[in-house]
This record gives structure tokens, sequence and C-alpha cells, in this order.
């Protein structure tokens, strides 16, 4: 019988064990989840864009890709640990869009205006080295009434995380 109830309290032991670490990856889970959903109100030129915050590998090498409309106010920044010539491609993408690539300072760089899904395999590159890229739906950065060496507030997302 003394057996039986030192078996008993160990299986109850391991049950709760088990409760509690998958409450950790649960936990772990959402708030992964939340952050790839992160939204940022972005001010380019006249217009106002709130955009999903991609900043790790899998959130950017995703991008926009699968979806299947983007309305003319949303985006995705792409935040990188430090500048380079960050190359974009229109993998799995079933809209046009606008890119925009910013420096460390949130000045406009480069763009690359209407890329199209068919204009995969081909990667785009900024012709100078950016911290943030931007993503907009096709045309919306021509009636934005920004340019090169424009300023996007970009004060925050670095040590946000």
């Amino acid at each position: 019988m003394h057996l039986e109830r030192k078996l008993f309290v160990s299986s109850v032991i391991l049950f709760l064990i088990l409760i509690g670490v998958s409450a950790v990856v649960e936990k772990r889970s959402q708030v992964s989840k939340t952050e790839s959903n992160k939204i940022v109100t972005l001010a380019i030129g006249d217009s106002v864009f709130d955009t999903e915050i991609a900043r790790d590998d899998s959130s950017r090498s995703l991008g926009l890709g699968g979806r299947d409309a983007l309305d003319s106010h949303s985006g995705m920044i792409f935040i990188f640990d430090y500048s380079d010539l960050w190359g974009i491609w229109m993998k799995d993408m079933k809209i046009s869009i606008d890119v925009l690539w910013l420096d460390e300072k949130g000045r406009i760089v480069s763009i690359e205006e209407n890329m199209s899904p068919e204009s995969y395999p081909k990667i785009f590159f900024p012709t100078i080295r950016s911290r943030y890229v931007i993503e907009l739906s096709s045309g919306t950065f021509a009636t934005s009434g920004a340019s090169i060496g424009d300023v996007v507030d970009v004060t925050g997302l670095i040590s946000e995380k």
C-alpha cells in the first residue's frame, strides 16, 4: 500500500509539471504571435499608413506573401539589426507593391514602385544601404507626396522589441 501511495503522488507531481510546461509553451506562442501582428502607424509624405512589423527572419521572409489584397493605407515595415543592401523579392506574392528603403535615421534612400508578382525570382536592391524596408500597396507611394530624401519617423522602432 505504501508503494501505491508513492506511485500515486509521483504521478500527480508529474502531471502538474506537464501542465506547467504546457502553460509556459502556450504563453511563449502567444507572445510570438502578438509581436508578428504588431502594428505601427507611419507618416510617409502626406499619407499615414498602419504597418505590420516584421522584425525576425521568418516574418521578413514571408513578408506580404500570400495576401490577396492590401488596403491602400496599410503596409509592412521590415526592421533589420543593421544597415545593408537588403534585397526584396516577390515570392508567393499575389499583389503588386511599392517598396521604400530607409536608412538608420528613417530617410528614404531608394524606391521601387509597382513591383509585380510576375517579377519573381528577380531580387530588387536599394542603391544605398538601408536599415528599414517598407512595403505598401502599389501606386500609393506616388500619391503620398513623399520622395527620396524625405524622413519617416522611425523613432522607437530600434529599441522596441
